[in-house]
């Protein structure tokens, strides 16, 4: 077998898990990072949450999307336009609580140190909006 049989993915071997904001492709998740093209449909927001380890870099590729950070210390959700006309990029750290919201379909590539499902706090789940 070869290298590239062993190592080669594409959107038909890859894992896609549907979510009600849309879906999420995990392109790699191993050996010390994780990449995912996430896709949005639309009229909808992701969960608020936050990842106790996952550090994580979001960059709009595709539509506008409106980010909410909270940090530690506040009540008050700071809120970003992120275009894919600029390929605007975020960086969030561990602990930052976060949550995306598409206007209209859009898509996100992330890349992140590797992803746990135990790592992920929930504080409301996806929305129809």
């Amino acid at each position: 077998m070869s290298y590239l049989d062993e190592h080669l993915s594409n959107a038909a071997t890859r894992q896609i898990t549907p979510k009600l904001w849309g879906h999420e492709e995990l392109v790699h998740n191993g050996a010390g990072y994780c990449g995912k093209i996430l896709e949005y449909s639309g009229a909808v927001a992701s969960s608020l949450h936050r990842h106790w380890v996952k550090d994580e870099v979001l960059m709009v590729v595709q539509g506008l999307v409106k980010l909410e950070v909270w940090s530690t210390d506040s009540k008050d959700a700071e809120v970003y336009m992120l275009s894919a006309n600029y390929r605007d990029a975020v960086h969030l750290e561990p602990g930052v609580w976060h949550r995306l919201t598409p206007i209209g379909a859009a898509v996100v590539y992330e890349w992140s140190s590797v992803h746990a499902d135990s790592d992920v706090e929930r504080l409301e789940e996806s929305r129809l909006l």
